[in-house]
């Protein structure tokens, strides 16, 4: 194994080790649990960032500026939620909670299709495709709109 191969096994061993603790926590106190799953997602945002950034490939460069602002509007759902849900269930507004599920799922679909893009892209040397960044149902990539991988066959000029 390599240098960069040990420092990736240790970092992939230190977040599955966080993870579960932090996961655990839900056992002793949910609450807590909640906290540190969010600031859990700082780490992730410097990753996102700095992969995207250094990818060179034009068509997720506004990735992060999509996840960012769908991880904003979602955390600040879910933070009206907690603390003013009295208000939200007085006033009969839908449950704000939900909102926060939908929009970070849709957010993390995002870094999903951002990280196959360059994992594709990484292993091009060893498949005869091109992929693309398409968006449903709006083509011009709309924050409310859903990226998508497009995969086509390379023509070789023989």
């Amino acid at each position: 194994m390599t240098g960069h191969d040990d420092r990736n096994a240790l970092f992939r061993a230190v977040v599955i080790i966080t993870a579960l603790l932090i996961s655990g926590l839900c056992f002793i106190e949910p609450n807590l649990n909640a906290l540190a799953l969010m600031a859990y997602s700082i780490p992730a945002v410097m990753l996102i960032k700095y992969e995207a950034k250094h990818s060179g490939i034009p068509d997720i460069a506004g990735f992060p500026r999509r996840v960012f602002i769908l991880w904003g509007i979602a955390v600040s759902f879910w933070f009206a939620d907690r603390l003013m849900c009295d208000v939200w269930l007085y006033l009969g507004t839908p449950y704000l909670h939900a909102l926060f599920h939908l929009l970070s799922s849709v957010a993390a679909y995002s870094v999903f299709v951002m990280f196959s893009m360059i994992d594709i892209e990484a292993r091009s040397d060893s498949h005869k495709f091109t992929v693309a960044v398409r968006y449903f149902p709006d083509k011009k990539g709309a924050l409310w709109s859903l990226p998508y991988l497009s995969i086509v066959e390379k023509h070789t000029t023989d």
